[in-house]
C-alpha cells in the first residue's frame, strides 16, 4: 500500500476552500497561501553554500556535495560543468563571486567560464592554487527579473610539463551581488515559507516572505471581491533610516497596473488591509506583491485572500492539483484476464478515427468492442519517465523517475503488485532493454520475459504469455515499434514510401542531431512526407504485432471474456516545433497517444468513445476499481469507471499534467518542462528558457501559440502547471532518498542505438 502519511501534508490546499468565518458574513474564496509552493523561490538568492546547508535547493546538476572527515563540506563539479538557478528580484543582480580552491594543480591552470540564460560571459578566470575568490560581472540586460540559470564550467587551460593528473576544485560558495552593492546576507531567510499552526479558530496559515522578494497571484475575481487579511513587516536590527516597502498592485486584462496598497518604513508595523477588487468582478486580474528595500526583513501575510459576499457566486476558480486518493473498488470486472498492449512511441493521430482501420486494424477492433479515448496524454514524453508512471498511477516527478537509472521507490506499489496480491498470474514481456537496468519496475511479475536482442518481429509464445492453470492472468506486452529506427519489414517497408527518391538518413542519431546542426528548411517537402511515411510502415508494422498478441488470447479461448488495453508511452515528432523523436519537449505530437480499452464481452453500457483529456496514470486507478484491487491504494490518477459506464454523475475532470526532465542519462542539466490541459486551455511550460506557451483545447497540433494575446490565461495556467510540480515534487520528498542504478554497458549501447544517449 502507498504511504497514507503522504496525504495528510497535501490536505490545506483542500481545507482552505472550506474556511469561512470572515467579517461580516464574508467567505475566503482564495487564499494566498494556496500559491506558496510554486513561489518559494521567488527571493533574492545571495548566498549559496554548502558549509551550512545554505541555498543547495538552488542546485541544478553536475554538482556534488562533498564532506570530507574533519574538513569543511564544500561542493565539487562533476564531469565539468554544472548549473545553479537564482532569482533577481528586478534583474539588477550585478555580480557573481566564486569561492573556490583549486586543491591540486594538475594537467595546468583550471579556467572557470560560465554561461547566463545562455549567453556566454565575456571573461574567464584562471584558478590559481590555493583558496581565492573569483567575481563576474553579470550584464545588463542578460540578467532576467525573475529566474535566471548560471551554467558553470571548468576548462582546463594549457599543460604543463609532467603534469599528468586532473586537478581538484572546491567550489566553497557562491555570491549574487545586487546592483545596490550589499553584502551577501547570511541571516536573512532564503525562501519564501507557508507556516501552518493549530488555533482556537482552526488552521491558521502564515507566508512569510523575506526582502526583497516577491508573490504573485492570477484568479478570476468574483462580484463583490475583496483582498483581505493581516500583513507585517518586522525589520532586521531595530530602527533604522533605510525603510522596506510593501506593494500589492493589480495588472487587469488590458494590462493596466493599478496599485492598491503602499507602505513604507523604517520600523516594524502590522496592518489589517480591506482593498476593493469590485471594478475587476467577473475578470481576470494579476495580484501582485512585491517586498523590498535596501536592508533584512521579513513580510508576514496571515489568512490574506480574497474574499467574497455570501450571495455572490463564486466564479474563482482554486488551485487544485491533482492529489493522492483512492481509486474505489467496484468489483465491476473481477476474474477476467487484464493485457496491456504497449506501441512504443505511437502518436495519437498513427490510429484511428485519423489512421484507416486498414492501416491499424487491430488499434481498430479493440476500440469497436470498448471505449477509443480521443485525447489521451501520456505522463511524459520518454519511456523512462512515462512508464513507471503507467505502473504507478503517479506523475514521475512525484516518484523521482528522472534518468534511465532512476530506480523506483521501494514503497510505491506498481499493477503488478496489485495484481498479484489479488491472485493473478503476473508476466512481463517486453522488447525494451531498459528494464533490465530497472529491477524495481518487474517487481510484482511472477515472470519476466525478453524478446529477443535486435528482433523485434519476436512475439511472445503461447506458453510465456498465457502459461497453465486457472488464475487468472495480468500481462504487460511492452512493444519497441512504431519506435526508431524505422525499419519495417515487409509487406510493410514501402506501403507509403515505394515512390521516394531522395537520400535522407532515417537514424536516431541523425534525427536527434539534424535540428541542432542544420536548418529544417533544408528539407522538402518530399522528405518530410517520406521521414513520416516510414513512421506510418512502422505503426502499421506494431498494430500487427498487436495482433499476434490478441491472436494468442483468442487461440486459447480466453479474447472475448478479456479486457484489453493498448497504449502508447509518448508520441513522436515530426518538426511540428523543431524537433524529430521524442523526450525533449511536452507538445502535442510528443505526449497525445493512442488509448483504447477492449471490455470483457460481458460488459455493457460503456462509453464507445471519451472524448474529454485524460491521463495514461488513469489506468491503473481504473484497473484497480473495476478489479476491486486494493482499497487503501492511492494514486494521483482517478478511475474513469463512473464516467465510463454512467453508474454516477462524473465529478469535475481534474487537470491533465505531463512532465519531462529532457535530458535522459543524467549527465548533462536536466531541461524541465510541464504541460497542463484544463477545460477550454492548455499551457506549455519551459522552465529551460523560462518561457511558456498557451494554446486552446480544440488546437490539436498546439500550432497556435496564445501567450501573447492571453497573457493573464497563460500566467493562471502557468501557475497552476508550477503548482502541480511543486505538489509532486513534496509527493517524491516523502519517500525519502532516492537512489540511482548503474547502466550496463549492453544497456547502455542498446539506448544509443534508440537515440536516447
Amino acid at each position: 500500500m502507498f504511504p497514507r502519511s503522504l496525504a495528510p501534508p497535501l490536505a490545506p490546499i483542500v481545507l482552505s476552500a472550506l474556511l469561512a468565518g470572515c467579517g461580516d458574513g464574508r467567505r475566503l474564496v482564495l487564499e494566498w497561501a494556496d500559491y506558496v509552493e510554486h513561489q518559494r523561490g521567488h527571493v533574492a538568492t545571495d548566498l549559496i553554500r554548502a558549509a551550512d546547508g545554505r541555498g543547495l535547493e538552488r542546485l541544478r546538476s553536475g554538482w556534488l556535495v562533498a564532506a570530507p572527515e574533519g574538513g569543511e563540506p564544500h561542493l565539487e563539479i562533476g564531469a565539468r560543468h554544472a548549473s545553479v538557478g537564482f532569482y533577481s528580484y528586478d534583474g539588477g543582480t550585478a555580480e557573481v563571486e566564486i569561492e573556490a580552491t583549486l586543491a591540486r594543480d594538475g594537467k595546468g591552470r583550471e579556467r572557470l567560464s560560465l554561461r547566463l540564460n545562455d549567453r556566454p560571459l565575456p571573461t574567464r578566470n584562471t584558478l590559481e592554487p590555493g583558496r581565492r575568490s573569483y567575481r563576474f560581472a553579470l550584464p545588463a540586460g542578460v540578467v532576467r527579473a525573475g529566474e535566471n540559470v548560471l551554467d558553470v564550467d571548468l576548462r582546463p587551460g594549457r599543460a604543463r610539463a609532467g603534469r599528468n593528473r586532473p586537478s581538484r576544485v572546491q567550489i566553497h560558495g557562491l555570491r549574487f551581488h545586487g546592483g545596490d552593492s550589499r553584502p551577501p546576507r547570511r541571516s536573512r531567510p532564503g525562501r519564501v515559507e507557508l507556516i501552518e499552526t493549530e488555533g482556537r479558530r482552526g488552521l491558521r496559515r502564515t507566508v512569510e516572505v523575506p526582502s526583497p522578494g516577491r508573490l504573485d497571484l492570477v484568479a478570476e475575481l468574483p462580484a463583490g471581491a475583496r483582498l483581505a487579511g493581516r500583513l507585517g513587516v518586522e525589520p532586521e536590527g531595530g530602527p533604522q533610516a533605510a525603510p522596506l516597502e510593501v506593494r500589492i498592485e493589480l495588472v487587469d486584462a488590458r494590462g493596466a497596473e493599478h496599485e492598491l496598497y503602499r507602505r513604507a518604513g523604517a520600523e516594524a508595523f502590522d496592518d489589517r488591509i480591506d482593498l476593493d477588487l469590485a471594478p475587476w468582478a467577473g475578470e481576470l486580474a494579476w495580484l501582485r506583491l512585491s517586498f523590498a528595500g535596501s536592508r533584512n526583513g521579513v513580510l508576514r501575510l496571515h489568512d490574506v485572500g480574497v474574499e467574497a459576499p455570501p450571495d455572490a457566486a463564486q466564479t474563482v476558480e482554486r488551485p487544485l492539483p491533482v492529489l493522492l486518493q483512492p481509486a474505489g473498488s467496484s468489483a465491476r470486472l473481477a476474474g477476467s484476464d487484464v493485457v496491456v498492449v504497449l506501441l512504443d512511441a505511437a502518436r495519437a493521430d498513427a490510429v484511428p478515427p485519423h489512421e484507416s482501420d486498414e492501416v491499424t486494424p487491430t488499434a481498430a477492433r479493440l476500440a469497436a468492442a470498448g471505449t477509443r479515448f480521443d485525447a489521451a496524454v501520456a505522463p511524459s514524453s520518454w519511456t523512462g519517465q512515462s512508464v513507471p508512471a503507467i505502473f504507478t498511477g503517479l506523475y514521475p516527478d512525484s516518484i523521482g523517475m528522472e534518468t534511465w537509472g532512476s530506480r523506483l521507490p521501494e514503497a510505491v506499489p506498481t499493477l503488478a503488485h496489485l495484481f498479484q496480491r489479488a491472485g493473478y498470474r503476473t508476466v512481463l514481456w517486453t522488447q525494451h532493454p531498459f528494464y533490465r537496468s530497472q529491477p524495481e519496475l518487474t517487481r510484482g511479475f511472477d515472470e519476466v520475459h525478453y524478446g529477443r536482442k535486435g528482433d523485434f518481429s519476436h512475439l511472445p509464445a503461447s506458453s510465456e504469455l498465457l502459461g497453465e492453470g486457472d488464475r487468472p492472468l495480468f500481462a504487460f506486452v511492452h512493444l519497441l515499434p512504431p519506435h526508431a529506427p524505422y525499419e519495417p519489414p515487409p509487406p510493410f517497408r514501402g506501403l507509403f514510401t515505394a515512390s521516394y527518391e531522395g537520400s535522407v538518413e532515417l537514424g536516431p542519431r541523425f534525427l536527434n542531431d539534424f535540428p541542432k546542426r542544420r536548418d529544417p528548411s533544408e528539407l522538402s517537402a518530399h522528405d518530410l512526407a517520406y521521414i513520416r511515411g516510414r513512421y506510418r510502415e512502422n505503426v502499421a508494422w506494431a498494430d500487427a504485432l498487436a495482433g499476434g498478441v490478441v491472436g494468442l488470447l483468442e487461440a486459447a479461448g480466453r479474447y472475448e471474456e478479456a479486457l484489453v488495453a493498448l497504449i502508447s508511452d509518448h508520441g513522436e515528432a515530426f518538426l511540428e516545433h523543431g524537433r524529430f523523436l521524442h523526450g525533449l519537449y511536452v507538445h502535442a505530437e510528443f505526449v497525445r497517444v493512442p488509448a483504447v480499452l477492449k471490455w470483457p464481452a460481458s460488459a455493457s453500457g460503456f462509453a464507445p468513445v471519451l472524448a474529454r483529456p485524460v491521463s495514461l496514470v488513469d489506468l491503473a486507478p481504473t484497473l484497480a476499481d473495476a478489479f476491486a484491487l486494493d482499497p487503501e491504494a492511492r494514486f494521483q490518477g482517478r478511475s474513469l469507471l463512473p464516467e465510463l459506464f454512467g453508474g454516477s454523475a462524473p465529478p469535475p475532470p481534474p487537470p491533465v499534467y505531463a512532465t519531462t526532465r529532457g535530458i535522459a542519462d543524467g549527465r548533462r542539466p536536466p531541461q524541465p518542462r510541464h504541460r497542463l490541459e484544463e477545460g477550454a486551455w492548455k499551457i506549455v511550460v519551459d522552465l529551460a528558457d523560462q518561457r511558456h506557451y498557451l494554446y486552446r483545447a480544440e488546437d490539436a497540433l498546439d500550432a497556435e501559440d496564445l501567450a501573447a494575446e492571453e497573457p493573464l490565461r497563460a500566467l493562471l495556467l502557468r501557475q497552476r502547471a508550477l503548482l502541480q510540480a511543486a505538489h509532486n515534487r513534496k509527493i517524491r520528498e516523502g519517500l525519502g532518498a532516492l537512489e540511482t542504478n548503474e547502466l550496463d554497458p549492453e544497456t547502455v549501447e542498446r539506448l544509443k542505438a534508440l537515440g536516447y544517449l
